[in-house]
């Protein structure tokens, strides 16, 4: 997905408050993506976190499923600071980030019954997360196993 540190599935799987079964379960129903075989990345665990931030207000997993269909793309261009929302459409299954109140009228131009959910914190939360978790790991000295011969 992106290129950067990676993590341990278990680790985003921590830090965007999901259980590692119901991560399996999102992958295999592609409501997110797999992860590469090598770990996880940022792109990665912002996209789950953000899954279990819409699955409370998404009721049913199809829906969910195409919200973060329509929002992953968006994901490696989140802003750093300033608004960040997810717009939702229920009826027509529509999804953009939003990150000005322009954004919003906009979206309010074309549809009426819209779902605005505020992502900056969650976003903000699993960056500084990860940072942590990248920088403990960095931190750790190396400690090599050697096999004893048999």
């Amino acid at each position: 997905m992106s290129s950067g540190p990676l993590l341990p599935a278990a680790v985003i799987c921590d830090l965007a408050g999901v259980s590692q079964s119901k991560y399996v379960k999102w992958v295999s129903q592609r409501v997110v993506r797999p992860a590469s075989g090598s770990g996880c990345s940022l792109l990665d665990c912002l996209e789950l976190a953000v899954a279990q931030a819409l699955v409370v207000h998404l009721k049913r997993l199809e829906a969910l499923r195409i919200t973060m269909n329509q929002l992953v793309e968006g994901l490696p261009d989140i802003p750093e600071i300033g608004t960040l929302d997810v717009l939702y459409e229920p009826r027509y299954s529509t999804a953009l980030w939003g990150y000005s109140p322009n954004d919003l009228a906009e979206f309010g131009r074309h549809y009426h019954r819209i779902l605005v959910v505020d992502m900056r914190q969650v976003v903000d939360d699993v960056r500084r997360g990860f940072a942590r978790r990248v920088q403990d790991r960095a931190s750790r000295p190396l400690r090599i196993v050697g096999s004893k011969p048999a």
